[in-house]
Parts: structure tokens; C-alpha cells; sequence
């Protein structure tokens, strides 16, 4: 969960707009946040498909 819902989304939100001004290419500061957003949603789905799943082990 942490992963997916701060690792990857900071990782495209700090390595692309360096980058952008290292190499000049503006068109990934518009897909960045893009992909942020789209990973957090889908860690968001792979959270609840797993809550649903999980069985406790119940003593």
C-alpha cells in the first residue's frame, strides 16, 4: 500500500520535472501528474480488493 500510495507517485513527481530541466522536454510535466494520480487509484483498488479478501486468522 505505501508503495504504491507514496514511493512510485513521488518518484514520477521528482525524477520527470528534474529531468524536464536537464533535458528540456516539456511535454512529460504534463503526463507526471497524470500517472501520479493514476497510480494512486489503482493502489486504491488494490487495497480494497485485498481488505475484501483478507480472512483473519481468529483466534
Amino acid at each position: 500500500k505505501n508503495i504504491f500510495t507514496f514511493i512510485l507517485p513521488i518518484g514520477f513527481l521528482g525524477f520527470y520535472p528534474t529531468k524536464f530541466f536537464i533535458d528540456g522536454s516539456s511535454w512529460i510535466l504534463l503526463v507526471t501528474p497524470s500517472i501520479a494520480i493514476a497510480l494512486i487509484f489503482l493502489s486504491r483498488y488494490v487495497w480494497k480488493r485485498g481488505i475484501k479478501r483478507y480472512v483473519p486468522s481468529g483466534s
